[in-house]
Parts: structure tokens; C-alpha cells; sequence
């Protein structure tokens, strides 16, 4: 069975952003990945969270990564 992970989840409990988010949603989508959503509260957030099947997500952000390390500087 296939692991579906949070971008939360994949960069070690740190929030992505929403720029980031939107951007590896949109890849997604054009690539037809399979996404999942889990429901999340907290006290910071509560809501859905977009979940990828984590060899898409690790390869996507590989593929990536001064553009993932700029962003993460700057949603910080």
C-alpha cells in the first residue's frame, strides 16, 4: 500500500506555506498524482491537509531544491 505523506510531514513538522503548498498541489494536479486529505486540529491549525504519495513528493522536492530552500526562508 502506498504512503501518503503532508508537506508538514515531509519537511520534519515545519509549515510549509501557502505559495509552496499551491505549488506542489498544482504539479500534482497536472501530473494526475493521487492525493488524499486528512483532517487536522490543532492549535494552530484546523482543517483539511493535502496529502502525496511520499515517492512523488520526495522526488518533486528533490527536483527542487534552491527554489524549497528560498521559500522555507521566507515563510519563516
Amino acid at each position: 500500500m502506498e504512503k501518503f505523506i503532508s508537506l508538514y510531514d515531509y519537511l520534519s513538522n515545519k509549515a510549509a506555506g501557502a505559495e509552496l503548498g499551491k505549488q506542489v498541489a498544482k504539479a500534482a494536479k497536472a501530473m494526475k498524482i493521487p492525493i488524499e486529505t486528512r483532517y487536522v486540529k490543532n492549535e494552530k491549525y484546523e482543517g483539511n491537509v493535502v496529502l502525496y504519495p511520499e515517492y512523488w513528493l520526495s522526488g518533486y522536492m528533490a527536483a527542487q531544491p534552491v527554489e524549497l530552500e528560498t521559500q522555507l526562508k521566507l515563510e519563516l
